[in-house]
């Protein structure tokens, strides 16, 4: 992985407490928080890099504005009076002057200080919330992360926690931990959780080793979070991909081939032909909005359509051949053949270290069966954000002698702001992180008693 940061490459966002994961494309206008700039000036700077947003540019810098550069500050708050801003000369007319005239955030920040009949009398507290307050409004300044699991895990937190079930990065910590997810395991992992853990697992892995992932449907539901890793390629060698849904033939003893000549019989009289009628369109979008399996769309229609727009991005796409169109679709097949191949081998030998499941349907039955691929003596651990479907099968496994070393625990965790004088925990924190199952496969008692 390259240290620095790189054009074609994601990075985090950061300004105050908010991020966003953005791909670094030449010449593209980047929009975050009401700034807008190109980020060609950023490449080869390290990650952590502090930037100015100017004309559209980014221009490093090296901090934000100091409290030392002012003046002293009072011992106490006692002499303040609420004036109801009569304290500040700076109205907004002459705030929006100096921006006109081309004064930085920087200047107007110590304009608003030296204009504040009220700011040498506060206390060193007061003076710094108060810097804090006017930097976040007319700083443009922003930082360029290097894409982590806890900042990815941040970020869908704050803005789609849904998307992840609600998860927060100690229970992710707890569920590689748990599992004992170490360079050159044999993972198998099922998760609703957008691709975060899975990336987190690929990143503990670190390109040794081998991740079966079981998904619902015939192909891997969303997993956008994974791009933001900026993985090589021989990361994503080892990533292997199989529906769940035939899991159950592997259990019986099906072979590999039967099972899948036997599915792709059935997908082939179900497809509707390359070269269709209009109707074809109709079908596939129906079939879109019940979230199936898509059904080859009319592609001349649609490039009858496009000859009539504007040059635009879409007409760039489909400028191949019918014949090319096919071989790339041919070649994804192939590749995602091969790739449920080899999950299958790994599952078919019934050898795997770790069992991670994270998802939103009801863990019981697919935890029961994904117990069979599990080597004996190996961990699992399971995430859900409500405790009774865990106490359901906590309470299976118990009776079926299954696991042992079972354990049922809330995750929760507690964030301080550390300042002088002032570490006490956060005001505003979320109180829930789900609950955690997990336990050690072992033998059922009644096979060895036969034995």
């Amino acid at each position: 992985m390259e240290d620095g940061i790189a054009l074609n490459k994601t990075v985090i966002l950061q300004r105050n407490n908010v991020l966003k994961a953005v791909k670094l494309i030449p010449e593209k206008v980047i929009v975050f928080e009401r700034m807008r700039f190109k980020p060609e000036n950023a490449v080869g700077l390290p990650f952590g890099s502090v930037f100015e947003v100017k004309n559209g540019d980014l221009n490093p810098v090296n901090s934000s504005l100091s409290l030392e550069e002012m003046e002293t500050a009072g011992e106490d708050n006692r002499n303040l009076v609420d004036t109801h801003g009569k304290s500040q000369t700076l109205n907004r007319e002459d705030l929006i002057q100096m921006k006109e005239d081309g004064a930085t955030g920087k200047e107007i920040v110590q304009s608003l200080v030296e204009n504040s009949s009220s700011f040498a009398g506060k206390t060193v507290f007061s003076q710094k919330k108060y810097l804090k307050k006017k930097q976040k409004k007319h700083l443009a300044y922003l930082q360029l992360l290097k894409p982590t699991s806890r900042l990815i895990c941040k970020l869908y937190q704050e803005r789609e926690p849904a998307k992840i079930c609600h998860m927060r990065i100690d229970s992710m910590s707890q569920l590689l931990t748990s599992t004992n997810v170490r360079h050159g395991s044999k993972v198998a992992v099922f998760e609703t959780c957008s691709g975060l853990l899975l990336g987190m697992v690929l990143e503990r892995l670190a390109g040794k080793g081998s991740i079966v992932n079981l998904h619902p449907g015939e192909t891997p539901v969303n997993l956008f979070a994974v791009s933001h890793f900026n993985f090589p390629d021989e990361y994503w060698d080892n990533l292997h991909s199989l529906p769940l849904h035939k899991l159950a033939p592997l259990l019986a003893g099906n072979s590999f081939q039967s099972t899948f000549d036997e599915s792709n019989k059935t997908t082939c009289e179900s497809e509707v032909p390359l070269e269709s009628n209009d109707s074809s369109t109709d079908i596939a979008n129906e079939n879109n909005s019940k979230h199936e399996i898509a059904i080859p769309v009319d592609i001349k229609a649609v490039e009858n359509l496009n000859e009539k727009a504007c040059n635009g991005p879409l007409k760039r796409k489909l400028s191949l051949s019918d014949k090319e169109k096919t071989a790339i679709r041919v070649e994804r097949q192939k590749k995602r053949f091969n790739h449920q191949k080899a999950a299958w081998e790994l599952l078919e030998s019934r050898n795997m270290d770790a069992l991670i499941v994270a998802s939103r349907f009801h863990p019981t039955p697919i935890v029961l069966s994904l117990l069979e691929v599990l080597a004996v003596s190996k961990p699992f651990a399971i995430y859900f954000e409500y405790k009774e479907a865990l106490m359901e099968l906590f309470v299976r496994l118990s009776v079926s002698g299954a696991a042992i070393n079972l354990q049922l625990t809330d995750t929760f965790m507690r964030q301080y702001q550390v300042l002088p004088e002032r570490t006490h925990p956060h005001v505003m924190m979320r109180g829930h992180g789900g609950y955690l199952l997990t336990g050690i496969k072992v033998r059922p008692f009644s096979a060895q008693q036969e034995k």
